[in-house]
């Protein structure tokens, strides 16, 4: 508790709002939905009613019952009407302040000095409430309680989600909060359920717990989700229970349990796409719309892997999961032959680099069936960058040319012939000498009839070059 300075504005207006109590002290009081000779509430109005007909609450100032004594207690804040210091405390709904004139719990006599707050008044009772059936529901247009353990209605419901702003549509007695996502029930012993979905940013659960007062109310709500119900976990009551209290959203409750039911599924070597559970690794494979000879070869290694989970089917993202531990052995089970230096400048998504291994391969079987046979360096990096120019275009042989480290003026000039043929010679004359670049224009025809002629004609005019490279 710490104290608070009052001025005499304050002042006044606190002890207008006690003598406004006590004009018409049992509306602190809840009307009890479950009425009964032992109701606690109907008990306390009778009691009130008969203490403010004799005109004083004194007779409970030595009472054992914390409500009636603090009825007595507030009562004397009128004997002097000044109060320069009131009390601060916090609470589970709020700091609100409250005046002391005995040994009343603060809490309860918070709640009865607030009586005008649709929540605080219910601290009241936060003594009787330690009897497990008391139930008390508050709101704008509700004060209602239960001495037995009943739910409030589905109306009270409705009220308190309209008052806390919360767009809501009512189906088949079901509270529908507005939104888009996976979903949640969080069900009201009394039956009432609120459907609440992850697009949501609010805490809905935790705007409704705070006008439901209870002894646990932990044990009033509760939630199920269809979303991979088989792996849920005996975790979640714990994060329902934080939820509950206001630590979450209900997108991050959402989420948080749907990752929980993910990871408990996948731990345990389950292959999922959405809420659909595969037992077979080869249907898994199929709905992902795997081609059958990568899926042969990645059967085995899903195996070898674990748990899977996707949200909808991708053969991209299959691969992409499957990537960063198998990519050699996916590589490898498709293309024979390959060691790990022929993937290490791989780029790109599994699948671009599915189809990079397959065009270098492709590439190199052309490149071997091309009938040029070198007699020098010279002519073996002719060969090379002819190719290339042949099978992906003179842009990639010149970017090939230009990775090779040339060994001689002849290699040089071979290189300035594929700028020139590519219409780059001019952007490019500054890196070559003069002599390079006479020698590259007489190559440039050589060159363009070998990059164009038909295979047949290869050899003879690759070996035609023999004048210009020695």
């Amino acid at each position: 508790m710490r104290l608070k300075a009052e001025s005499k504005e304050s002042q006044a207006k606190f002890v207008a709002k006690i003598k406004k109590l006590f004009e018409n002290p049992e509306m602190i009081v809840p009307e009890c939905n479950t009425e009964g000779f032992s109701c606690p509430f109907e008990k306390y109005k009778k009691k009130i009613i008969k203490a403010h007909k004799s005109g004083s609450f004194d007779k409970f100032a030595r009472s054992n019952d914390e409500f009636l004594r603090g009825l007595s207690e507030t009562e004397k804040i009128l004997e002097t009407e000044k109060l320069p210091l009131t009390g601060v405390i916090k609470t589970p709904l709020g700091s609100l302040n409250y005046v002391k004139r005995g040994d009343t719990d603060p809490i309860v006599l918070g709640g009865i000095q607030n009586y005008d707050n649709e929540l605080w008044r219910s601290l009241a009772f936060s003594k009787l409430m330690k009897r497990g059936n008391i139930k008390i529901y508050t709101s704008r247009n509700y004060y209602t309680a239960s001495c037995k353990g009943q739910g409030p209605g589905i109306e009270f419901f409705k009220d308190v989600l309209n008052e806390n702003g919360v767009e809501y549509s009512e189906k088949d007695s079901v509270l529908q909060i507005s939104g888009e996502g996976k979903y949640i029930d969080v069900m009201h012993f009394s039956g009432v359920i609120i459907r609440i979905n992850s697009g949501s940013r609010k805490n809905t659960v935790a705007l409704l717990a705070k006008h439901f007062i209870s002894a646990d109310i932990s044990r009033d709500f509760n939630f199920a989700s269809g979303y991979l119900e088989k792996w849920k976990n005996r975790g979640e009551r714990d994060l329902f229970n934080g939820y509950l209290a206001g630590s979450l959203s209900d997108r991050d409750f959402i989420e948080k349990i749907i990752s929980q039911r993910i990871k408990s599924a996948t731990d345990s070597g389950a292959l999922i796409i959405g809420e659909t559970e595969f037992s077979d690794v080869n249907e898994f494979i199929k709905k992902n719309e795997i081609d059958a000879d990568l899926g042969e070869v990645i059967s085995g290694v899903i195996r070898s892997f674990g748990g899977i989970y996707m949200d909808e089917p991708s053969s991209r993202k299959l691969l992409e999961i499957l990537w960063p531990k198998y990519s050699f052995e996916i590589l490898s089970g498709l293309f024979n032959g390959i060691d790990k230096s022929d993937v290490a400048s791989l780029k790109g998504n599994p699948l671009e680099q599915i189809q990079a291994m397959r065009e270098k391969i492709r590439h190199d079987e052309i490149k071997e069936n091309l009938h040029m046979k070198p007699w020098s360096p010279d002519s073996e990096f002719l060969k090379e960058v002819i190719a290339d120019a042949r099978i992906r275009g003179v842009s990639e042989a010149i970017n090939l040319g230009e990775r090779t480290q040339k060994k001689s003026d002849i290699q040089e000039a071979i290189l300035f012939a594929l700028y020139l043929i590519n219409e780059g010679g001019d952007q490019v004359k500054w890196k070559f000498s003069e002599d390079i670049r006479d020698k590259g224009k007489k190559m440039e025809e050589s060159i363009k009839l070998l990059i164009k002629c038909p295979e047949e004609n290869l050899d003879e005019n690759f070996n035609s070059m023999s004048a210009m490279v020695k």
